[in-house]
């Protein structure tokens, strides 16, 4: 039997360590797997904004559009956050932007136009790491 990632109701994903955590799953559903690592579930959003005209910079008066990216997840696991790394397109100055907040869910805002793919690195207390991505198109 091949262990791995296993999907569950609501759309939880978990990892499973042997092929006895998979038949625990099917008769206890709420059962989580994680005894070396809790299976934290995060994702990355965004929202775009229009700016109107005059608050936009010069030369960039028809495409110019407010984002903002934040963290997706439960309070519980935004609480095990330490901090979120964002890495924007190499344009950008500067590029590479860190965000320690929970309470604004790790939320990064800045002004774009076009469309570019922006990657992130969740890092946990307890020393995990994850990457998401997400590609802007607005």
């Amino acid at each position: 039997m091949e262990v791995g990632p296993i999907e569950l109701a609501a759309g939880s994903v978990v990892m499973a360590e042997s092929a006895e955590d998979i038949d625990h799953l099917a008769t206890n559903p709420s059962f989580v797997i994680g005894r070396r690592q809790p299976a934290f579930q995060v994702s990355l959003m965004y929202r775009v904004v229009v700016i109107p005209p005059d608050e936009r910079r010069p030369g960039f008066e028809s495409n110019t559009r407010g984002l903002t990216v934040w963290v997706q997840g439960t309070e519980q696991v935004l609480s095990q956050i330490d901090r979120v790394t964002y890495y924007l397109h190499p344009t950008f100055n500067p590029s590479v932007v860190s965000r320690y907040s929970s309470s604004d869910r790790f939320a990064l805002s800045f002004t774009a136009w076009g469309q570019f793919e922006i990657r992130a690195k969740v890092y946990f207390k307890d020393g995990q790491v994850k990457d998401l991505s997400r590609y802007l198109s607005f």
